[in-house]
């Protein structure tokens, strides 16, 4: 599947000396969310989601409510980090710089008016960073030893003014997955948990460490009054580190979603993840629970094309089809949520209607072409639809006739031929055995067509 968005993103950068007459306008950033932060005091949550970040509500865990999304950036949002005493985001990017190559660089967003979040500067800490641990004016970063230039360790960073941020601290002692910190405590996180003394942050003393034999690799750690939380992918652990030198295991959850990123707020954490945000109940560290999931709706994943239908993109999000308003192309906004009900492989467009292939029905035999009115897309609705024989992976549309790829079995497929003159009333007009093939397109040019990987049909009749 493929991020089509993100893929129209992209076209903007990836050649800019090729495109210098094309000019970035805006665009909808939001897709799969990976990493949040959270302001325990005004009850709020940051949560990365493709290349925006959603500012939610969270007074009420179990229903989180939407307050802006104004934070958007051309390419992608890989991590964020918030500063309490400057009311300020860190959210770090991919960006091409030129045709060949990527970096990532950091933005920094003043968020005093979450209703008017405001950019304030940008800053290359180097290759890609899991994280970012705000203390007073310091920023402590894990180096990441998987990307250029192949370092690890964490970085310290005074960030008191944000525009002239300086490195201050570099240790390369120990690969660093993850890091926190408490008091005079900075805890590490990789092929095993380290406690460490950071009464002097440029002097850090090892206190003791817990070894990834007994429990699993670390992937995150945090940490709440007395208690240290940690995962992997499949489990969350509590450890009693009241006495630093003798942590002790006292409780462990499996997760309940795949954990991308985590912040502890309060007596809740909350986990990032591909498609939604995870929260746990840690009132009660010894008896760890999960109590609310918030899906993230705006996942896309469409297999062939997003389309233009007049000042408004048309978007199959899985289960749904989604009218994006781009009237003013640097705020589009959703006007409409049509549920179709179906697994879409392709569409197309012809005049006011819209043509769906839906193969979710297909193991009890009933495979769809459906025809949806969107002359008023506010108020999208299907019209008819017309059953196909077999598995659908592809449409195209030659004057009033679509033509339909589908694969059968091992032995066959199929290419349906349907008259669409009469929207109301699709009809199958003709039904070709093919070789046993699966493309992923069909395409059609004059009285050509063609079928992916490797085969030509005349259809002049």
């Amino acid at each position: 599947m493929i991020n089509f968005l993100m893929l129209f993103f992209l076209s903007f950068q990836l050649v800019p000396t090729q495109q210098s007459d094309l000019e970035w306008v805006g665009g909808w950033p939001f897709g799969p969310c990976y990493f949040c932060a959270t302001d325990t005091l005004r009850d709020l949550c940051f949560l990365q989601s493709g290349g925006g970040v959603y500012i939610l509500d969270i007074n009420d865990p179990s229903n989180p409510a939407i307050i802006s999304e104004r934070i958007k950036t051309e390419g992608r949002y890989r991590n964020i980090t918030y500063n309490y005493d400057q009311q300020m985001l860190f959210i770090q990017k991919m960006t091409f710089p030129n045709d060949s190559t990527f970096e990532y660089r950091t933005e920094t967003w003043d968020v005093s008016s979450i209703y008017n979040p405001a950019f304030v500067s940008e800053y290359n800490f180097g290759n890609y960073h899991y994280q970012y641990i705000l203390k007073d004016t310091l920023a402590y970063i894990p180096v990441n030893k998987y990307v250029p230039p192949y370092q690890q360790g964490y970085k310290i960073y005074n960030i008191a003014n944000p525009n002239n941020i300086q490195l201050i601290y570099y240790d390369t002692t120990r690969e660093v997955n993850y890091l926190c910190l408490m008091d005079s405590l900075l805890i590490l996180s990789s092929d095993s948990i380290y406690i460490i003394n950071n009464s002097d942050p440029l002097n850090p003393i090892l206190i003791s460490s817990i070894p990834s034999s007994i429990l699993g690799w670390f992937y995150w750690c945090g940490i709440k009054n007395e208690y240290l939380f940690s995962m992997n992918p499949n489990m969350l652990f509590v450890f009693d580190i009241s006495d630093p030198q003798n942590p002790q295991l006292i409780d462990s959850l499996t997760n309940s979603v795949f954990p991308y990123s985590a912040i502890i707020h309060r007596d809740k954490i909350y986990i990032s993840s591909m498609d939604k945000l995870g929260i746990v109940d840690i009132s009660d560290p010894y008896n760890c629970n999960y109590i609310g999931i918030f899906p993230i709706q705006i996942m896309c994943f469409a297999y062939h094309q997003i389309a233009a239908y007049k000042d408004n993109i048309l978007l199959p999000i899985e289960m749904n089809l989604l009218t994006i308003d781009i009237d003013n192309p640097s705020n589009p906004q959703i006007t409409s949520e049509f549920q179709v009900n179906l697994e879409n492989y392709d569409f197309e467009i012809i005049d006011d209607y819209l043509l769906l292939i839906d193969l979710n029905q297909y193991i009890n035999n009933q495979s769809q072409l459906r025809v949806i009115d969107i002359f008023d897309y506010n108020n999208c609705h299907q019209i008819s639809s017309c059953t196909l024989i077999s598995s659908p992976y592809s449409i195209e549309i030659k004057d009033n006739y679509s033509f339909i790829g589908e694969y059968h079995d091992s032995t066959m497929s199929f290419l349906e031929i349907i008259d669409i003159s009469n929207p109301l009333h699709p009809c199958i007009v003709n039904t070709c055995s093919l070789p046993p093939i699966y493309g992923e397109y069909t395409h059609i040019n004059g009285n050509l067509l063609y079928l992916s990987p490797d085969y030509l049909y005349n259809i002049s009749n």
